[in-house]
């Protein structure tokens, strides 16, 4: 009785912490993945030059697409779905070539594009709404928060698509 008490205790303790947290539904593990993968990440250039990192195995053409379709982010953040449908156009061949080198899914590949790109493009936006912060044009800062906003909730929803085989690419 009294182990079953404690075990309770123990329970409502852990859960009432994650839930203070915001991470209500969510292991703790999934959590720590996710940060660990965005810590490591400076920019998305990073990943793609990196010597051991298999999306360095990119062509040229797609790290450049790459590169450009976070600035257009930056600028005119899409939806997650859309991005990631442009992801998977974009990347058609390279995604095909990684996926059968690495033994990936290509949708795998298509995932972690996605949120480096979204991610860097929060990035990119928040410097920008800084930016006008500084500058005071209420306007110019209005639509600098308008796109921080959207990119901050199209970098949420690009790590929810995430599985366990993509964020363990994204930590190569």
């Amino acid at each position: 009785m009294r182990a079953v008490v404690i075990g309770a205790v123990l329970v409502g303790l852990v859960s009432s912490q994650a839930f203070a947290q915001g991470n209500a539904g969510f292991t703790m593990g999934d959590i720590y993945a996710t940060h660990e993968v965005l810590q490591k990440r400076a920019q998305t250039t990073s990943m793609l030059e990196s010597p051991g990192s298999p999306l360095g195995q990119l062509s040229k053409a797609s790290k450049k697409w790459i590169r450009e379709e976070t600035r257009r982010q930056s600028a005119n953040p899409t939806t997650a779905d859309d991005l990631a449908a442009a992801v998977s156009v974009a990347l058609e061949r390279d995604e095909a070539y990684l996926a059968r080198s690495q033994r990936l899914d290509p949708m795998d590949v298509t995932r972690i594009v996605t949120l480096l790109i979204a991610a860097d493009a929060e990035d990119h936006a928040i410097t920008a709404m800084k930016k006008a912060q500084k500058a005071g044009d209420a306007a110019a800062l209005q639509a600098a928060a308008d796109r921080a906003a959207k990119a901050t909730q199209n970098r949420k929803d690009a790590g929810a698509m995430q599985t366990d085989v993509s964020m363990a690419l994204a930590q190569m």
